[in-house]
Order: structure tokens, then sequence, then C-alpha cells
């Protein structure tokens, strides 16, 4: 699967398959990465992997490995 990590002034990352509109937000809360979906802010810049913490890393690679098996759906909320 072809995606994409962002990064926004809001501090959350962002991945979603390339060019698609749909997006899961990453953030921090109390020492742990919390998913939502949610829409890119204008403003965001794209990031490679190695430039996301290691913990969250795991997380994005868990998360892109269950879309492929589930499907378009997961990035939409239909998990």
């Amino acid at each position: 699967m072809d995606i994409e990590i962002l990064t926004a002034a809001d501090g959350g990352f962002y991945i979603r398959p390339r060019n698609a509109s749909a997006a899961v937000r990453w953030t921090r809360e109390d020492n742990s990465w919390v998913s939502a979906r949610a829409i890119v802010p204008s403003g965001s810049r794209t990031v490679d992997l190695a430039a996301v913490p290691a913990d969250l890393r795991e997380e994005i690679l868990a998360f892109v490995a269950r879309a492929e098996v589930v499907g378009e759906a997961l990035w939409h909320g239909g998990d």
C-alpha cells in the first residue's frame, strides 16, 4: 500500500493512501498514540517514515498491514 505520512502545526501525524482524502490522525495522549479519522489540515507537510517517532512507526505499520487485509473501509471508519 502506498501511503503518505504528513505532519501538521497541530502536532499530529496524519497517514492516508497517496492522493486520498481520507486520513487517520495520530496524537500522543498519556504516553501512548491515539488515532482518529481526520482531514489533513492545509499547510501540512509530507515526512518520511524515519522522521516519525519509533513507537508511532510501529503503530503506523500495524495499521497499514491491517488496512491491506481489511481494505478501504478501514480508512473511512468502517472497522
